[in-house]
C-alpha cells in the first residue's frame, strides 16, 4: 500500500497552487492598471509581478527538489483527458501586455540608465525588458493554469499522470520563463538604485551590487 501525502507536502502543493493563482492576480493588476498608472504605481505592479513571479521560480526549486517524496504516493489511475495550453490565449495576452507596455512612457525609468549587468542578459533598452516581460510573463500565466488544476487533482487522488503534468508545468515556467523575466522585471521597476552602476556599488566592488527599496 502506497504511503499518503504528508501533512508538509499537502502544505506544499497548496502553497504553490495560492503562488500560481496569486501570480495571476498580479498580472491581472499590470493589464487592468498599467494603461492609467503614473510612474509611483508602475514600479509597484512590476515589483509586485517580479515578486509573485520569483515566488513561482523558488516552487519550482522545491518541487524538483522533494520531488522523490511525492511520486513514492504517487497512484495510477489510468489515462485521463486535461486541459491543454490555449496557444490563441497566450499570444492575445502577449500582445496585449506588449501593447500596454509600448503604450506607456511612465515606467521603466531606470532602463534609460545603461547597465552592464542587464546587457549580459540581452536587457540593453527599455524595448528588450518590454519584449522580454510580455513574452514571458504570458508564456507563465497560460502554464499556470494548468498546473494549478493539476495540483488540485493531484491533491484529490494523488493521480501519478498529474504529477508529471505538474513536473512538467513547474519546470516550463520555472526554468524557461521566471528565471529569464525576473531580470527585465528587476531592472523595470527600479529596484535597482537610479544614476549608477551598480556593480559599482558596495565600495566600488564591481558585481557587489547593493539592493535598496523604496
Amino acid at each position: 500500500m502506497r504511503p499518503q501525502l504528508t501533512d508538509n507536502m499537502h502544505r506544499e502543493l497548496q502553497s504553490h497552487r495560492r503562488n500560481l493563482l496569486g501570480f495571476r492576480g498580479t498580472v491581472d493588476e499590470v493589464m487592468d492598471a498599467g494603461p492609467r498608472a503614473n510612474p509611483a504605481q508602475w514600479r509597484r505592479l512590476l515589483g509586485d509581478a517580479l515578486y509573485s513571479t520569483a515566488k513561482l521560480y523558488c516552487d519550482y526549486v522545491a518541487l524538483m527538489r522533494g520531488l522523490r517524496q511525492f511520486e513514492r504516493v504517487a497512484l495510477d489511475h489510468g489515462s485521463r483527458e486535461r486541459g491543454r495550453l490555449n496557444g490563441l490565449r497566450q499570444s492575445a495576452m502577449r500582445h496585449r501586455l506588449r501593447e500596454i507596455l509600448d503604450s506607456s512612457r511612465e515606467w521603466g525609468e531606470a532602463c534609460k540608465i545603461p547597465n552592464a549587468i542587464f546587457s549580459r542578459l540581452g536587457l540593453r533598452t527599455r524595448a528588450d525588458c518590454a519584449a522580454r516581460i510580455s513574452i514571458d510573463l504570458s508564456e507563465i500565466y497560460e502554464e499556470s493554469m494548468r498546473t494549478q488544476a493539476c495540483i488540485e487533482e493531484f491533491l484529490a487522488d494523488r493521480d501519478s499522470e498529474a504529477l508529471i503534468e505538474i513536473t512538467t508545468g513547474m519546470h516550463h515556467l520555472g526554468s524557461d520563463h521566471a528565471i529569464t523575466v525576473i531580470p527585465a522585471l528587476e531592472w523595470a521597476s527600479g529596484i535597482w538604485p537610479l544614476g549608477r552602476d551598480p556593480s559599482l556599488d558596495a565600495g566600488g566592488v564591481p558585481g557587489v551590487p547593493v539592493i535598496t527599496y523604496g
